[in-house]
């Protein structure tokens, strides 16, 4: 919440937020996101949560996490989607910092909604503002079990850039 008061302070356009265990693929996704023109636009990655080693969207349609299974085979063409939630790696507009929208605890979520993404993305939602996710420049999230372990498991476009920067290792 500090951030975006200072964002709006500053008399910013956008504010971009990336988790610390995220990695860009594409120097210019942030402008990407950009000209997309929404008011809240996430980047899609996948990732196993802790879930017996099954991918999931960091996005989702509605609650917590769920999704239907063609929701999800939508994620995995490119495109930008209307989406019910979000986390990880996101471009908010100088609109929906405008309106209010915070990480402040909503107290009405049940116990299984948790994670400071749902209850911003159930502010926005009241608010009325859309929340979209972009499947066109995918980030690699560094998640320990997965990348770790499964190194050999990496598209040839990720194995190039970890034998290129041997962070991982």
């Amino acid at each position: 919440n500090m951030v975006l008061e200072k964002t709006k302070e500053l008399n910013m356009d956008y504010l971009f937020m990336i988790d610390s265990d995220i990695m860009l693929r594409d120097s210019d996704t942030i402008r990407h996101l950009a000209t997309l023109e929404r008011d809240v636009v996430a980047e899609n990655h996948w990732a196993t949560w802790g879930m017996g080693g099954l991918s999931a969207p960091s996005v989702w349609q509605r609650g917590g996490y769920d999704s239907s299974p063609e929701f999800i085979a939508q994620l995995r063409k490119p495109g930008v989607y209307e989406v019910g939630g979000f986390c990880a790696c996101t471009l908010f507009s100088r609109y929906a910092f405008d309106l209010g929208v915070n990480y402040s605890r909503v107290n009405f979520l049940p116990a299984n909604i948790r994670g400071e993404d749902r209850d911003f993305c159930c502010r926005a939602s009241v608010l009325g503002i859309k929340l979209y996710a972009d499947t066109y420049k995918e980030p690699i999230h560094l998640e320990t079990d997965h990348l770790h372990k499964n190194k050999k498991n990496l598209s040839v476009k990720d194995k190039h850039y970890f034998s290129n920067h041997e962070s991982l290792n």
